[in-house]
């Protein structure tokens, strides 16, 4: 994954899509790419959750945003990085 630094990714959603991808599902060797985080900000929302709650500090936003990313992962809407072999 490409360093994350406070401007890069331009979209303040992206980030802490990116930071919840290398925190939480290191293992998964994640790749994401930006229009499928747009796809996981636009399901957040209809899921009943808000970009400004979040950013206030809500947990119920925190939770719905972790579990609309788990779902992508788990069903395979997030890249994961190509595998080139033994890393050893």
């Amino acid at each position: 994954m490409t360093e994350t630094t406070p401007t890069s990714p331009v979209k303040a959603s992206h980030r802490i899509l990116r930071y919840l991808a290398e925190t939480f599902h290191k293992d998964d060797h994640l790749d994401p790419r930006p229009e499928q985080l747009d796809i996981v900000c636009r399901v957040f929302l209809r899921a009943g959750g808000s970009w400004v709650r979040l950013y206030g500090g809500s947990a119920r936003d925190v939770d719905i945003l972790k579990r609309v990313f788990g779902v992508a992962v788990k069903t395979g809407r997030i890249s994961k990085a190509p595998n080139w072999g033994d890393r050893r």
